[in-house]
């Protein structure tokens, strides 16, 4: 089974220069979904010239991800100077860590004791990001 892909996300930071929070961005591409990520991370890298140093803060950015299965993930993007987040993970990294450890496939190890605990207490949502790791393209 082929994997949906990117149709859209939509950043907006909420966080930061007032001349730059509150507003919107949305990113999209009928023919190379590709383009989604590089054009979001684009921004962020723009966004991340008044953002904190990686150690000293960050701002918060809400970020909604759309595929062309209808499925949507929503999250928040802690952005750094420079447009990534701490670790200098880029927001499609940051989005794929997310999904795969709610969906349980991925944990990092100061999570172990308590992974099963974590995924259990939403069960939900686990579901949802399963079905996401598995039937769309990160």
């Amino acid at each position: 089974m082929d994997k949906s892909a990117i149709s859209m996300i939509e950043l907006t930071r909420a966080e930061g220069p007032i001349k730059e929070c509150g507003k919107e961005m949305a990113f999209g591409s009928e023919t190379d979904p590709g383009i989604v990520w590089v054009r979001a991370n684009h921004t962020l890298a723009k966004w991340g010239h008044t953002a904190p140093e990686d150690g000293h803060g960050y701002d918060k950015c809400d970020v909604i991800v759309y595929w062309e299965n209808g499925e949507t993930f929503k999250t928040r993007f802690d952005l750094v100077r420079g447009g990534t987040t701490h670790g200098g993970m880029t927001l499609k990294q940051s989005v794929s860590q997310v999904i795969r450890l709610y969906a349980g496939q991925w944990c990092p190890e100061h999570l172990k004791p308590h992974y099963k605990h974590l995924l259990a207490r939403n069960p939900d949502f686990t579901t949802a990001m399963r079905r996401i790791y598995e039937t769309c393209l990160i």
